[in-house]
């Protein structure tokens, strides 16, 4: 059977009622048999992760500790995936060579999130 996925993403500054329309919605597709992938980040990342339950979530993060996430449902791109999403990135990306490595890592971060590079 395929697993039924999809990128839970927005805005850090997202409106505190949108915060909870996108926490419901998340916990309605988690009962309908959707698997959740986001980054981790405040804001709207963090409103589709707290309505997903554990085991239907995957928080993809650019490096371990961010955010001072942990746990079973987080993953941390290996270098291989992590090339592979940069190179993803920096093909979208309109500013690529002003980003810093940390924001290159941010960005390959939201490549894996709705490619899973």
């Amino acid at each position: 059977m395929t697993t039924l996925i999809y990128a839970g993403v927005g805005a850090r500054a997202t409106p505190a009622a949108v915060l909870a329309d996108m926490k419901v919605m998340a916990g309605w597709l988690a009962r309908t048999g959707w698997h959740l992938s986001t980054g981790g980040a405040d804001g709207a990342d963090s409103a589709f992760a707290q309505g997903a339950p554990a085991g239907q979530r995957t928080i993809w993060l650019p490096w371990r500790g961010y955010n001072g996430l942990r746990g079973p449902d987080c993953r941390v791109l290996s270098a291989v995936a992590m090339a592979a999403c940069i190179e993803v990135a920096a093909g979208l990306h309109p500013a690529w060579d002003r980003c810093s490595p940390a924001v290159r890592k941010l960005h390959a971060r939201n490549a894996a999130v709705v490619t899973l590079c």
